[in-house]
């Protein structure tokens, strides 16, 4: 079989635990890659000595400079048409080189798909995501930049990209540490048409080291968050001059974030803040079930004493703090595997 047009291209920072996992899973597709590269971004741990037990990949080994820093070190020496960024906490699939290829067509400025979560040893949480929208195409994504502050998209395990597009951007002026799911994702569909796969094919594994740090939520990290997606929206502009920046506090994320920042603070929710948030969700593109729950979810955590609230919270931010079966509730009610869309 002839290899898929992308090259795998694995940032690693102290992941000598699971980068074993990530080379493993790109050099047992079943299209193989047409190349596999791994970044080692300056780790001090035993990352090269398991990297050194591989054979068919190509290992830069480099001073740290940041996830965008080492994504562009790895797309300089990139070949196929095609670069898929994963993270070395992460995994493919092993089908995942031969569905994506199909979407390889040269116009396609970006493939996304869904994730599997896996807790630290591999194990399935049950849980897919994110849930894109049916029929979603790059003019749905640009609306819903404005209306939602971000188009639905996978954190960067879960992204193919044109290498030519990446080329035609400075990604020097964006923040060298952050990922390639911020400014750069966001531009994507502003720049071309973006394919989306309702399918898992790679694994996001959630544990203690992910610098999300969704596991264990606090108002301080919301907060954080807001101030990220507003630097991102400015690197966008930066990077696709003429684009609008939604204004302060008119979208469903910045909503969402104060809503789970007060939520998880001394005090319950302010009226207003629960209000705003609610009213974009009822008038979101989410699917009809989806947005059921996620208001009915608003309106509990809003009313639930501080100690629940909380739980809630990080329930909501990560499938690790849910239940296996409640995952699965989750996934079959809100349809988290549509395939074919």
């Amino acid at each position: 079989m002839p290899p898929a047009p992308i090259t795998a291209v694995i940032i690693n920072y102290n992941y000598a635990r699971f980068v074993g996992d990530a080379v493993r899973a790109c050099l047992t597709q079943s299209m193989p890659f047409q190349q596999v590269i791994v970044v080692n971004d300056g780790s001090t741990d035993d990352s090269l000595s398991v990297l050194g037990g591989f054979d068919g990949i190509e290992v830069l080994d480099i001073d740290n400079r940041g996830q965008t820093g080492a994504s562009r070190v790895g797309l300089s020496q990139a070949t196929a048409p095609y670069v898929y960024f994963l993270d070395a906490d992460d995994y493919p699939e092993a089908r995942m080189s031969q569905v994506v290829s199909g979407f390889c067509d040269g116009r396609n400025v970006k493939i996304q798909f869904q994730l599997r979560g896996v807790d630290e040893a591999g194990r399935d949480l049950r849980s897919v995501f994110p849930t894109f929208p049916f029929g979603y195409t790059s003019d749905g994504m640009r609306q819903d930049n404005q209306r939602r502050g971000f188009h639905v998209c996978p954190p960067s395990s879960g992204n193919v990209y044109l290498r030519s597009a990446l080329e035609a951007l400075d990604l020097t002026i964006v923040d060298q540490y952050d990922a390639l799911d911020g400014a750069v994702a966001l531009v994507m569909p502003e720049i071309g048409p973006v394919a989306t796969i309702s399918e898992p094919l790679a694994c996001y594994r959630v544990h203690g080291g992910s610098t999300s740090q969704y596991a264990v939520p606090t108002s301080e990290i919301m907060q954080r968050d807001l101030v990220r997606h507003r630097r991102r929206w400015q690197e966008a502009v930066r990077l696709t001059p003429g684009l609008c920046v939604p204004p302060p506090d008119t979208t469903e994320y910045e909503w969402e974030l104060h809503f789970l920042s007060e939520a998880l603070g001394d005090g319950r929710p302010r009226p207003a803040t629960t209000w705003q948030y609610a009213s974009h969700l009822v008038t979101s593109r989410e699917r009809p079930r989806r947005k059921a729950l996620l208001v009915a979810w608003v309106v509990a955590v809003a009313l639930a004493p501080a100690r629940r609230r909380r739980a809630m919270v990080a329930a909501r931010r990560s499938s690790a703090n849910r239940s296996g079966p409640l995952n699965a509730f989750l996934d079959a009610v809100l349809g988290g595997r549509n395939r074919g869309q």
